[in-house]
């Protein structure tokens, strides 16, 4: 971090470039998120909370159609995308679009989308950096 007020989505824009570059079996990749067994009224609720609090403008952010999957974004747009649904659910800044959870009954289902797309980004980036560091020690 420069300073106090650097956050998360300030680091992770910085090493998620570098970290890609040095991984190009990783750098490629797109994660899909799967609304499969969700409502039609609830996909249609979420995707109108995307749009309104501007998720969708995530770098390579794109809706899947007809598919079981609502969206994908690839490897690079994880922690903005992360981050933007965070805040957008859980900050609630007045001058700011926020998700309005009552419309889509609140962020269980929401969070049960993104998790697991979630985890295994940062395991993959784990992954990487634990071998950048394993092949700086020999």
């Amino acid at each position: 971090m420069n300073n106090d007020r650097d956050g998360d989505l300030k680091v992770l824009n910085s090493a998620i470039p570098v970290i890609a570059d040095q991984a190009p079996n990783i750098s490629g990749l797109t994660f899909d998120f799967s609304i499969s067994g969700c409502e039609v009224r609830w996909i249609s609720a979420l995707r109108q909370q995307i749009e309104k609090c501007g998720i969708h403008q995530t770098d390579g952010f794109e809706f899947e159609p007809d598919t079981d999957n609502l969206f994908r974004v690839p490897f690079r747009a994880m922690p903005s995308l992360l981050v933007q649904f965070r805040n957008r659910m859980f900050h609630y800044r007045v001058a700011e679009a926020n998700i309005d959870l009552g419309a889509i009954g609140g962020s269980e289902q929401v969070c049960r989308m993104l998790v697991p797309q979630a985890a295994h980004w940062f395991a993959l980036v784990y992954a990487e950096l634990l071998r950048v560091m394993a092949r700086r020690q020999f």
